[in-house]
């Protein structure tokens, strides 16, 4: 295995020490019994797409190339559907918890699952217009 360029050895650097601090002040903001706020919870997938981003690809031209182009494009559409199975096993757990009210509880949960339902459909057919 080549070894990596020092450039890239510091970009993995850094991302790792990033997620382990926001890791870290994270859980010592829990230890002392304060609430984590919308920009804590926030930080933790920011860093970590940062993380797997420098670690997947070595250089910029890597990830332009062909090979790189199909690694997105294949990950895009299977990420998409494990979102989709995610919101709806979230919607289906807290529906389930309030059960018995006969209505829709949570409305927001709800249309981010039909909005994703919809939404690659509809990508896909806008960018097959292009080739028509």
């Amino acid at each position: 295995m080549p070894k990596p360029p020092s450039l890239t050895r510091i970009r993995r650097t850094l991302a790792a020490t990033a997620i382990l601090a926001i890791l870290g002040l994270n859980a010592a903001k829990l230890l002392q019994g304060k609430p984590l706020t919308e920009s804590d919870l926030i930080s933790i997938p920011i860093a970590l797409i940062t993380f797997f981003n420098v670690f997947t690809w070595n250089t910029s031209e890597e990830e332009r190339d062909e090979m790189g182009v199909s690694i997105a494009t294949e990950s895009a559409s299977l990420s998409y559907y494990a979102m989709l199975v995610v919101l709806l096993l979230l919607f289906l757990i807290g529906e389930w918890r309030g059960r018995g009210s006969g209505s829709i509880d949570h409305e927001l949960l709800f249309a981010a699952l039909c909005a994703g339902m919809v939404l690659q459909p509809c990508i896909e057919w806008w960018m097959a217009r292009k080739y028509r």
